[in-house]
């Protein structure tokens, strides 16, 4: 039986959290300050031009796109459009067998868990 969705279905990280400090008996407050460090690091690394790997997971890197000059046939004005950082995601061999076949979790998904 195919059910057909009237809306998309959405998660939001409060409830990732939620759910993450229910599973391991941790403080709400205490998961939701490590996903803000995480996320606060990895935007601070990919700031600073470092390529950021999450094994199995996903791979964010960021890529320069060059200024140009534009000139404007409309008004004949000549624009400066400066260097622009554009943020390349790739999805983790891990994470799209995952999601493909749900029986499959990829071996030690993360670098530092231990393999199960």
């Amino acid at each position: 039986m195919v059910v057909e969705r009237k809306k998309n279905l959405t998660v939001d990280q409060k409830t990732i959290a939620k759910l993450v400090a229910s599973r391991l008996g941790l403080d709400i407050k205490t998961v939701e300050s490590v996903v803000e460090t995480e996320q606060k690091t990895t935007m601070s690394y990919i700031k600073r031009g470092f390529k950021v790997t999450k094994k199995n997971y996903l791979v964010l890197e960021p890529k320069l796109k060059k200024g140009y000059t534009f000139s404007s046939p409309i008004d004949g004005k000549v624009y400066d459009i400066p260097n622009k950082v554009r943020i390349s995601v790739r999805l983790g061999e891990g994470f799209k067998s995952y999601v493909n076949d749900n029986s499959k979790m990829a071996n030690r998904l993360c670098r530092f868990v231990e393999q199960k």
